[in-house]
This record gives structure tokens, sequence and C-alpha cells, in this order.
């Protein structure tokens, strides 16, 4: 069969000089029949990326998002359908011929985005993608086996306009590195915003007591690229510190996580270990990968976790050689590692880790791979048998993780498993804190993001249409205490539990039962008090204490308002693939009124608020643990209730029976669920909301249970904007 353009044909589209990241637009694509022909019953395939969320076309409603048409030049018939293809171009338009044939010269058209009947055009990809592709396959002759073009249509997505900046600052002042400040700028979507051009103030607020240390002005350029890095010009005392930034044209401000200043021998550092490639089911090459983390990301440490069926040895040795070229102690640390993606049945997702460079990898199977890239007497189909091929090797770690599979603990091994990954893009898991707690399993937390879009340690939730994919939340971190920045310092410290785990807010935290740390085993002592040392930048909103899965602590850190109410639900509906559960729904207010209505948490773009009047809100909301919710401020009196109906469950409540605890409404599947409390009081000043942003509190008179295991006590922290972190346990035998 000859394989070329003049004999399968060739195809163009337009309008792709400049794409703009979730911009809504028309595209067209031209497909012009080759030599072979097209036969009845013969098909064209295009596809696209999971986990690309363009918008999804759709063929039905002609004045609505996505119209999409399709037309031939030709004699024949052609029929259109979405259609799952080979991963990991999983998307795909199906065009079937019928009813006649296709010669050399015939066309098929595909309007994405056809506006030609009211629709306003169909979301382009919302992350940018330096070479985005279109892959177009064809089937002259109706026997299901595919060609693909040899040309595909390939373009870049460009950010768009500045939507919010950041500012992130090193969590721990160290001597022994660089202590920059980076101010980023970033659009609608969480994409770098690389022509945002702006002067800045930026101030040093000092938290106890709040003070403004000083400012200085910076001025981001264009060629900059929506990227500004700082150092403080003078020296700081030990303390607490926070960066205010302020942009002057535009207004927009941002308070960077807690940049603390001492003499501790160990320091805090944030990593994101988990994400993929277009090696895998991402996008991106290994150096946009590992350098996006350390300079717009601004991680301190990360590693590779691609789909082990997806690597041959070509890849692997591609993986090894950018792992060690961007190993830089002391500036960013990487390590080697894969996702051991066997089926749940065999043990689910779990991410192998590599203290140092593995000439092999041991993967489930090579199920995408030809037979000849890879070495199949390595395989492990079921993690007992991973365990074996490892041995007694210790420069290994195996973490369990929730992702489109969920890793099984039943399996579990102390030797190879520390900590389990409780957050990621995938979404917030913590019934798996709480079945690792059941089963008495010796294990602290961490959270990463899985990045899929070359954004590890800033990866955003993706929009969703149709069948497309989507990621309901934001990337996570692991937080960690080292004493240095070097591959034996994290890696001891992962292995010591010294960490844990937080959502996109970089929150710091820190627990101590006495002279014993967080993640601990403690032998013979049973201390009664723990300090709970925590710094956000939002303020903090509650803090609660679990000795294993029981909840034995619970402190609200802010004042309560008499005349609001926050409604937030959460959860999962299974633990499997299909995870995110929707919410959408509406509330009433009966016997009273609404006077402001404001979301809360939500994470996706295209979820929130979509109607409000004097007596109702509705909204769209779709979750995978996190929280998403609504705070209302009412004018209310004992007869007013509010119906609450989404598409999880329905039930009503007085506001005036709230009382300061939290009312839960079970909601089935994993841990569905609505919680009904009063909010928080609204913030007066800028020395309040910098002050609520930290806490250093002290649970006294702990009780330690009579267990055969011992005791567990670790910590959840959540701020006022939704963003939780999790510490590792102290274990108390």
């Amino acid at each position: 069969m000859i394989l070329t353009n003049e004999y399968l044909g060739h195809v163009v589209m337009d309008n792709i000089d400049e794409v703009i990241a979730g911009e809504i637009g028309t595209w067209c694509i031209t497909y012009t029949v080759g030599k072979y022909g097209v036969d009845d019953t013969g098909s064209l395939r295009i596809a696209w990326r999971n986990p690309s969320d363009w918008g999804m076309p759709q063929f039905d409603n002609p004045s609505t998002l996505g119209y999409t048409t399709v037309k031939v030049n030709g004699a024949a018939s052609i029929r259109a359908e979405i259609d799952m293809f080979e991963r990991p171009f999983n998307n795909s338009i199906l065009i079937t011929v019928y009813d006649g044939y296709l010669v050399q010269g015939d066309t098929i058209s595909v309007c994405l985005g056809d506006t030609s009947l009211g629709s306003p055009g169909i979301r382009a990809q919302t992350f940018c993608e330096e070479e985005h592709e279109f892959r177009v396959f064809v089937d002259p002759y109706g026997s299901r086996r595919y060609q693909r073009l040899p040309k595909d249509i390939a373009f870049p997505i460009c950010s768009g306009e500045a939507h919010e900046i950041h500012v992130v600052a090193p969590a721990v002042r160290d001597g022994r590195r660089d202590n920059s400040i980076l101010i980023r700028a970033v659009d609608y979507y969480g994409n770098i915003a690389e022509r945002f051009e702006d002067q800045i103030t930026v101030s040093l607020l000092s938290v106890s007591p709040f003070n403004e240390q000083g400012t200085i002005m910076l001025e981001m350029k264009s060629e900059c690229a929506g990227l500004l890095t700082f150092c403080w010009p003078t020296e700081l005392p030990g303390g607490a510190y926070y960066f205010r930034a302020e942009a002057k044209s535009s207004g927009m401000s941002a308070l960077s996580n807690v940049h603390l200043v001492g003499n501790s021998e160990e320091k805090l550092y944030f990593g994101d270990m988990h994400g993929q490639t277009s090696f895998t089911v991402g996008t991106g090459s290994m150096d946009s990968y590992f350098s996006f983390a350390r300079d717009r990301a601004a991680v301190d440490f990360c590693a590779w976790q691609g789909n082990d069926f997806q690597i041959n040895r070509a890849k692997w040795e591609l993986v090894r050689e950018a792992t060690a070229r961007y190993n830089e102690p002391g500036r960013f640390v990487t390590f080697l590692g894969y996702e051991w993606s066997g089926l749940t049945g065999n043990g689910g997702d779990h991410n192998v880790y590599f203290f140092d460079d593995s000439p092999l990898f041991f993967p489930n199977s090579n199920w995408l791979e030809d037979p000849g890239s890879v070495d199949v007497e390595y395989n492990a189909p079921t993690l007992p048998e991973l365990y074996a091929r490892l041995g007694d090797r210790r420069d290994v770690m195996i973490i369990p993780h929730i992702g489109g599979r969920h890793a099984e603990l039943c399996h579990f091994n102390p030797c190879f498993t520390p900590v389990i990954e409780v957050h990621s893009h995938h979404g917030t898991f913590e019934w798996f804190i709480f079945e690792a707690m059941r089963a008495r399993l010796p294990v602290g937390f961490i959270a990463t993001s899985d990045d899929h879009t070359c954004r590890p340690g800033m990866s955003y939730p993706l929009s969703k249409d149709g069948k497309a994919s989507s990621f309901d939340v934001a990337s996570g971190f692991t937080g960690l205490y080292a004493a240095s920045l070097t591959r034996e310092a994290v890696w001891g410290a992962l292995k010591a539990r010294r960490c844990y785990a937080t959502t996109f807010s970089r929150i710091a935290l820190d627990t101590n039962m006495g002279d014993f740390r967080m993640g601990q085993q403690v032998n013979g002592e049973k201390p009664d008090h723990l300090r709970v040392r925590a710094y956000g930048n939002s303020p903090l909103d509650t803090i609660e204490l679990y000795n294993w899965d029981e909840k034995i602590g619970h402190v609200n850190l802010r004042p309560k308002s008499k005349t609001k109410i926050r409604i937030a639900w959460s959860g999962v509906r299974v633990k499997t693939r299909k995870k995110s559960t929707r919410w959408d729904g509406k509330l009433e207010v009966e016997n009273g009124r609404i006077i402001s209505a404001r979301e809360y948490s939500f994470d996706r773009r295209d979820q929130g608020i979509v109607d409000r009047t004097p007596t109702s809100v509705a909204w769209r909301s779709n979750t995978s643990g996190d929280y998403d919710g609504i705070i209302l401020e009412l004018d209310f009196d004992s007869h007013t209730e509010i119906v609450f109906s989404s598409e999880r469950i329905e039930f009503s409540f007085k506001p005036s029976e709230i009382g300061e605890g939290i009312k839960i409404y079970p909601a089935g599947g994993v841990n569905l669920k609505v919680e009904v409390g009063l909010a928080n009081e609204d913030f007066q000043d800028l020395p309040g909301f910098v002050a609520a942003c930290s806490t250093d509190h002290t649970f006294v008179g702990i009780e330690h249970k009579h267990d055969e295991h011992g005791n567990a006590f670790w910590v959840r922290v959540l701020q006022e904007d939704g963003h939780m972190a999790w510490s590792s346990p102290i274990f108390c035998r």
C-alpha cells in the first residue's frame, strides 16, 4: 500500500494562525480525497488528544455552542458522529461514506463551530500547547483499518489576556539557595499570560504583629513573557512574612504564600511528583515539562510519571536523560519514575520512584507499544509481582494513587510505601485517607497534580462538553521538611513521612506532640497535646483533629456571621473512573429574601451560579471530592425555609435553626454530602485578613485509645476559600 498524501489524500485547516486558549471561534477542516478514493462504508476520522478539552462538536442543535456541520462534494452521502478512538487520541469525529463513493479530488468539509444558524461557535482547548494536533485517518475500503495521513494538522495554542496575578515565595528563606520571589500573570484558564505588561507594587507584610515593612516598584515588560522574579533588597529578621503585589493599570492584586525566616535546621519545600507528557497521555516534551515545573510553577522538586503501558526502551532512555539533566541540587530536584498502571483488580495505579538512575523499569504490561520496542521479560502484571521484581531494594518507593484506576490498599507493603497520594488533578480523595486509617496503615499523605497538560505544579481544571475530558480541580503540592534541597534529603523526608498534602494554595503546615514531629513513630510515650502551626494565603477556617479515622477535635478559627450561611457540597460518586459527580441544582427561599449570593470554592471556569433572584439561586457544578457551594446573606425570621434541590439530593432547613456547628446531609456515593452552617464574618481591613491567614493552635487533653495498632494523630486544615491541607500522622504506640 502506498501511504502518501497523493494516494491517501490531504487535509488543511483554516484560521489557525493564532488560536487563543479557551476562545470561542470557528475552524474549518477540508479533506481532499486521494487516488485510492473512499468507497461505500469507507470512513474518515479526525482525532485529537485526551486530555484536550477542545469543545466537543455536536451536530443536532444549530443555535448552541459546538454546532458542527459536515458536507461532502462528491457522489455520496455522509454521516458524522463522535466516536472514541485509540489512546491517546481518544476523541474523534467519525465520518462515514454511504449510498455512493468518493473519487480523487472530492472533498469532505468539517466546520467546527458553524455560526450560520445561530451557534456562537466552538471553544478552543483551554490550555496552551506548542503544537496542538488534529490527526486525520482514512479507511478507503470500509475495512475498519485506518491509515494516518502523512501530514497532520498542527498549530500552537497561545495564552489569552491576563486575568489574575500570583506571587510565589520560597516557603523558608534558605541561605544556601536562590531566594527569589516569582510574580506571574495568568489568563482566565490558568496559562501564563505572556503578553502582560504593567507596573507592580510589592509590599512586604509581617504577620505577628502585622506591619508593612516597605514597598518596592517593579515593571513587568513584554519581554518578561508573564514572569518576573526579584529578591527583597534587605535582610529580614526572623518571623513570618507575606508579599502582596498590586498591578497599577489592571488593578489585579495577590498575596503570596508565607515566607518564613528563621534558623530552623529543616526547611519547607514544595513539590509535584506526578505528571505526564506526550510520551503517554499528556502534552509537551520532557524539556517543556521540567522547565515549566522549575521556572513557571516554581516548585522545588518534581518527577515524571507516565503510564507504563505506553513506555518503551527509547522513551525510558529519554526520560532517564532528562531527569538526570534537570536535577540541580540546591535549586531543583528531580526523581526518575513512572506510573505502574495495573488494572484495578491487580492493584491499581501506583507511582514508582527510584532514588537515583535505573536502566530498567517494570511495567504491568506494554499494551500500547510494539513488542519489538520493549523488554517483556520485565513485566509485572500484578502488584505482588512488582514487589517480587524489586526484591529487597530500598532505593524504590511505590505510592498508591487515585486516577482513572484507583489503587487497592489490600496489597500494601510498608517496605515500599511510606505515603499515599490523596489529592491530584483527578480530585480530592479524603475517602482514601479514611480507608488507609481504618486499615491502620502507617502512612503519611502527599498531593500532586497528575498533570496531563505540561503544567506540573500549576494544573488548572479543564472544562467539559459532552464526552470531552475534564479535571474538576487544580493540582496540589507535597510539602516536606528537609535539611537541604537534595535528592538525599527529599527522599529521606518522604520515607520518614515528614511531609503533608496541600491543595493549590501552598498552605504551610507543621504539627508536633512535644518533641515528636509529623510522621514520627512514638514508642512508649503518650503525649496529650498536639500543636498545629499553619499559614495559608487565605484566612484559615477550621482545624479538625483525627485519631486514625475518628474525628476527636474541631476548632473554628473565624467568627461566624449571624445573617450568612454557607451551603457546600462535596465528594465522589464512585472510586472508579467516572467519579466526577454532577450537582446542578437550585435553592429557593420561602418566607425570606436573599440579600446577596456568591460562589464558594468553585474550581471550574465553566461552572458556578447561573441564575439568581431575590428568592432563588441556580448553579452548575461537578465535584471530584472537592467543595463547591454557595454563601447566602439572608433577610429571614423563624418562618423562613430554604429548599435545596440538586441532581444528588433534595432537602429543606430553616436558617433560624442553624447553630455554631455543621449540619451534614449524606447524598450517597462514596462520600457525597452537603454541609450547611453559618458563614464567616467578612473582613474590614488588610491587617485582619493577613492575621487570619495563620494559626498556632494546641489541642490539649488528647486521649490515647486502647488499640493494638496504637494511635495516629493527624489534622485537616481548611481555608475560607475551600483549599485544604492534611498532615501526615504522628504514630504513638
